[in-house]
């Protein structure tokens, strides 16, 4: 079956494959099932001799080409120089995944990269040093055992047996689980997974997994289950099972900042002839919404609801006795 058209690259990948395999073969014969005249073969031919340096030499006697170096081989990937300096960056990016296999492994990929260039391909010195780079949060330590087993296990459906600690305990339990989702957040990775005892999947947080065992054991990923619908409503990774409306007055000098920026799916901004903004969002829990209330300190007033009012002033009420 006749192939329909393929970038130029393409056919330099089969070619070079003809060439490499030893059976000698000619224009016409490269040219049957590409749609395309044995001239373009041979241009194609040109350039893999002219622009890339192949070996490449025609027998009179076989009637077709051969490598004058047998193990002369197409470079995997060709990368412009933009793409060059966007994976350079990207490997900036990786300092995010400290602490955590993951940087480690993605590390790998990027040298698997680096062998598949020519080895004569010319990198400009400022695409080795970018002005560019990234600043992680601090990230928590993760067990390279645990990492390894709960990506098996996302992969192929498989229960786990974990040891973890909860937030604000110093004691470990086990639970038999059944990982269905894996996300970073703020340093953190957590893993959604349904938990016998629980009617709802929870979240786990990776660092707090002691360990974790996989079971031959598959399960059956519910079919209505979807990561964004289960965090969608909360501010942050808490959930809860009441909505509340969040009503938040920031100074006008502070107004700049809020305006710059989405905080929440759904928010509302209203804007006051004193330069105040009032940000109004919904969410279904107020832990992380206090915490984040905190940090803009006198910049913000709470309007609502009453019960994040009343422990924001609780809160810096007793922060501000520390300081008498």
């Amino acid at each position: 079956m006749a192939q329909k058209y393929k970038p130029q690259h393409r056919r330099l990948v089969f070619i070079d494959q003809e060439i490499s395999s030893g059976s000698y073969p000619n224009c016409s014969q490269l040219s049957e099932g590409w749609e395309v005249s044995p001239k373009t073969i041979q241009r194609d031919i040109d350039y893999l001799r002219d622009e890339l340096e192949a070996p490449i030499e025609y027998s009179p006697l076989h009637r077709g080409y051969y490598y004058r170096e047998r193990t002369w081989r197409l470079p995997a990937i060709q990368l412009s120089e933009g793409d060059l300096f966007f994976i350079s960056v990207a490997e900036n990016v990786l300092e995010q995944y400290e602490n955590t296999p993951l940087q480690a492994t993605l590390r790998a990929i990027f040298d698997k990269i680096r062998q598949a260039l020519p080895e004569k391909v010319s990198v400009p010195a400022e695409l080795l040093s970018p002005r560019i780079s990234v600043r992680a949060v601090p990230s928590r330590m993760i067990n390279p055992d645990v990492w390894a087993s709960v990506v098996t296990a996302l992969r192929k459906n498989l229960r786990l047996n974990v040891e973890f600690r909860a937030a604000g305990y110093t004691s470990f339990v086990r639970r038999v689980i059944d990982p269905y989702h894996l996300f970073a957040y703020s340093g953190e990775w957590y893993l959604i997974a349904a938990d016998k005892k629980r009617d709802e999947p929870r979240l786990y947080a990776l660092s707090r997994i002691k360990s974790a065992t996989g079971f031959e054991e598959h399960f059956e990923m519910p079919k209505d289950f979807d990561a964004k619908t289960y965090l969608r409503g909360a501010f942050g990774i808490f959930r809860g099972e009441k909505s509340a409306m969040v009503r938040l007055r920031f100074d006008a000098d502070q107004a700049p900042y809020i305006l710059e920026r989405t905080w929440m799916q759904g928010q509302h901004i209203k804007r006051l002839r004193s330069g105040e903004v009032i940000l109004s969002f919904q969410t279904s829990h107020l832990y992380e919404v206090e915490r984040w209330v905190l940090s803009w300190g006198e910049g913000v007033k709470v309007l609502g609801p009453k019960e994040l009012l009343q422990s924001v002033r609780s809160t810096l009420l007793k922060a501000a006795r520390k300081y008498r």
